[in-house]
């Protein structure tokens, strides 16, 4: 069993009055190859539908929004930056069972700068179906405090080479929101666990990753 990935993207510039104002990009994964039909079905759906829910709110939501600021910079003699609303789906780890990916949003509506955000999903190709972190490690095992022990030992390391990189409190704020974290299988025997912008870190620090060794 092997799985192959192709790209489909979707990339427009919308405009007002002749005036760029939204650049709109949207990346989604078509899933093919010798694996079940379910889980081509499945995976496929899934971000082609996510593709089109993310071009409907650019285009009925960031778009007006966008219209309505360039407008009334206009109007003000204001300057206006070209709003954005990019997502791209990544392969980050595949093999003949599982296959990892990671989207990332970026949206930009003006200010100082945009907001990130990532969410990951890791497919069984034989049943077409998101998998837990639980399945990669021993049944009993408990994985949440052995992930937390790893995390932290990295958040120290970081406190160490850059003491403001992460929050004060970046150990109490990422044992506390373990489960609002996401992960993905980065590699054999690997997970990566993140947190999302500003739960553990300023907005500098970006989207926070920490590497996880899987114990069987």
């Amino acid at each position: 069993m092997y799985a192959d990935i192709k790209y489909e993207k979707a990339e427009e510039l919308l405009f007002d009055d002749m005036k760029p104002i939204l650049d709109l990009k949207i990346v989604w994964p078509i899933l093919y190859g010798n694996i079940s039909k379910k889980a081509e079905l499945n995976f496929n759906s899934f971000y082609l539908d996510n593709a089109k829910t993310a071009n409907r709110f650019a285009r009925t939501e960031l778009y007006p929004k966008a219209r309505i600021h360039y407008r009334e910079s206009q109007k003000n003699g204001f300057p206006f930056a070209v709003n954005s609303f990019i997502r791209e789906t990544k392969t980050a780890y595949s093999d003949c069972k599982y296959l990892s990916t990671v989207t990332e949003t970026y949206i930009f509506t003006g200010g100082a700068h945009g907001i990130s955000t990532k969410f990951a999903k890791t497919w069984d190709l034989e049943s077409g179906t998101n998998v837990s972190l639980r399945t990669f490690f021993r049944k009993g095992f408990n994985y949440r405090k052995y992930m937390i022990s790893a995390i932290l030992r990295q958040i120290e390391q970081i406190n160490n080479e850059d003491g403001n990189k992460l929050y004060p409190n970046a150990e109490y704020l990422a044992a506390k929101n373990i489960s609002a974290s996401g992960w993905y299988i980065s590699g054999i025997n690997e997970i990566t666990v993140f947190y999302p912008e500003y739960v553990i870190a300023p907005h500098s620090a970006g989207i926070v990753e920490f590497k996880v060794p899987m114990l069987k």
